[in-house]
């Protein structure tokens, strides 16, 4: 038996081949190092938790939407550590199946995966898989995997691992991975184009093609949130899909949920149209993170045309999510509005965090 590293970590997206990875390095482990514990995470607390339960064996830890702190450990302590990543509509698909949640949901949800796990990506360290590997037989994959988290998987040992993840016969390990994934996980053959309209691909493909630079090391730097993520407040249960009638009482025209953004200094950009705003009347639009405002203007507005404005504001965390808050300062009679598009600029340079890291859990 070699000797073992005390963690392993597995981050990925919320998808099929996460779900896959983490049985598959789970059984490379147990046929490696013996035994090991399974960490299922989120949060630093629940590893605290689990820790007490490991009973001398080494932990795998696994995430999808980590919170900074639970990344951080596995930067700066070394921790062998894998991210797997999905093209975007697939793990759109299997998000929205396995948690039983609507499109927009889906949406946020993996925009919070890329988010909490940007600093992963850009990390030097981490040994990054994708769809790249999808044609590879597993005799040539595995060991490759093995490499990523420091384990030497001898020829014997590679055979039985094969034969555990194809079945008998399965030795010689002919199988591709993606076929090997089907194979464990039915969900991965539903193909996003007859699960999602095209209208709902469209609004995917707008609101989270914007992360995909981050699975080829490049930081985010920019970000448009689609004007149809946000929630219509005068049509409970709508979202905006063009112009917002004006006339009534002051309240509020659109806030709620939509996408996240990694923890930096961001700047707003709003772009809105007017028309028939003859009274004049203005607006007060902020950002919040989660339920906190975090900056935001007052802005009177034209009687006609078009309006910009901007704002900074800082995300100290990527686990909450954004929201573009708008309300009509006063009561109208008349006009309407358009929120053509809001942009997030991201006002620093994503670097490694050189802060000094949470401890691991004592190993008593």
């Amino acid at each position: 038996m070699q000797e073992t590293h005390l963690v392993y970590c597995l981050l990925g997206l919320p998808s099929a081949f996460s779900q896959w990875l983490l049985h598959v390095v789970a059984a490379l482990i147990q046929e490696t190092c013996g035994a090991v514990h399974i960490c299922p995470i989120v949060f630093l607390e629940d590893l605290r938790k689990s820790w007490t339960q490991r009973e001398g064996r080494p932990v795998l830890i696994f995430s999808d939407i980590p919170e900074a702190k639970l990344v951080q450990i596995a930067m700066a302590t070394g921790v062998p550590t894998v991210l797997a990543y999905e093209a975007m509509p697939d793990a759109l698909q299997y998000a929205m199946a396995t948690r039983e949640i609507d499109l927009r949901q889906g949406v946020r949800f993996l925009s919070q995966s890329y988010a909490t796990l940007e600093r992963a990506f850009l990390s030097p360290a981490v040994t990054t898989v994708g769809p790249s590997v999808f044609t590879m037989r597993l005799r040539h994959f595995l060991p490759a995997l093995a490499e990523g988290y420091r384990i030497e998987l001898p020829q014997p040992s590679l055979e039985r691992l094969c034969a555990r993840l194809i079945g008998p016969g399965g030795e010689s390990g002919d199988e591709t991975v993606r076929e090997n994934i089907a194979r464990h996980i039915p969900l991965a053959k539903r193909d996003p184009r007859r699960v999602l309209s095209p209208d709902h691909l469209d609004l995917a493909h707008k609101a989270l093609d914007q992360f995909a630079g981050l699975t080829r090391g490049e930081p985010l730097r920019r970000v448009t949130l689609p004007y149809n993520l946000l929630p219509d407040w005068d049509h409970p249960s709508n979202f905006l899909n063009g112009p917002i009638d004006l006339t009534g009482p002051r309240r509020l025209l659109t806030a709620g949920h939509t996408l996240h953004l990694p923890a930096g200094h961001w700047r707003a950009h709003f772009n809105i149209e007017v028309a028939d705003n003859i009274s004049g009347n203005d607006l007060e639009v902020d950002i919040l993170l989660g339920d906190e405002s975090r900056g935001g203007v007052a802005a009177p507005l034209p009687a006609f045309g078009g309006y910009e404005f901007s704002f900074d504001f800082e995300t100290n965390d990527a686990f909450p999510p954004i929201q573009a808050r708008v309300v009509l300062n006063e009561g109208a009679i008349e006009g309407e509005l358009t929120i053509e598009d809001i942009v997030f600029e991201r006002r620093d340079v994503a670097v490694p965090d050189h802060s000094a890291p949470p401890a691991l859990p004592s190993s008593d």
